[in-house]
């Protein structure tokens, strides 16, 4: 019963970490960045577009060092981590763009 107590316990503590990750990334974005759609990852990348997020369905390798070197993430916890990253940026930027055009 303990043993199962613990592997909860884990399982909460990992999920806070996970989006706390998440919430950094986003942070860490510049959005606008050169153009209007444009936006500046915090890891070593040039200005992506969002384009660029639709099209990869996995992450780029930048990203996927420097979740490995910065957080210490698992393949699969990078996985997620991308697509809650993805989803969130392109919903920032579709936001900056309609903002923008009114």
């Amino acid at each position: 019963m303990v043993r199962f107590f613990c592997y909860i316990f884990i399982f909460i503590v990992m999920n806070r970490y996970i989006e706390h990750i998440i919430k950094d990334l986003v942070r860490d974005t510049r959005i606008g960045y050169y153009d209007i759609d444009m936006f500046k990852p915090p890891y070593p990348s040039p200005a992506l577009s969002p384009f660029h997020l639709t099209i990869r369905h996995f992450p780029d390798p930048p990203f996927l060092d420097y979740c490995r070197d910065t957080y210490g993430l698992t393949d699969q916890e990078i996985k997620y981590v991308w697509e809650r990253y993805k989803d969130i940026i392109l919903d920032k930027v579709s936001v900056k763009i309609s903002r923008w055009r009114r």
